[in-house]
């Protein structure tokens, strides 16, 4: 069994946070981690976070072809949110 480092960035998460949902424009307070299956990184953080509010993070955990159905999507918003905290910040 390989065991897979995962990796935290409090600060991206926290900005994260204050976000719009990329779903629906409301204030995103929750962060998603996209599904390991998915992620084209180690990290959880780098490129494979986007900002949900409550509604819309529920929805894709109790409906998992809406997330399935919206993964690309999901994946180039989170690209798109890395790359701005990443401008943002350094």
């Amino acid at each position: 069994m390989q065991i897979i480092e995962i990796k935290k960035n409090k600060k991206f998460e926290t900005w994260i946070k204050q976000q719009e949902c990329v779903m629906c424009n409301r204030l995103g307070s929750d962060p998603h981690h996209l599904p390991l299956a998915f992620q084209s990184r180690r990290s959880q953080d780098e490129g494979n976070l986007v900002s949900l509010c409550r509604s819309c993070h529920q929805n894709l955990h109790h409906i998992p072809s809406l997330e399935k159905s919206n993964m690309e999507f999901l994946k180039r918003k989170a690209k798109e949110l890395w790359n701005e905290y990443q401008l943002r910040n350094n």
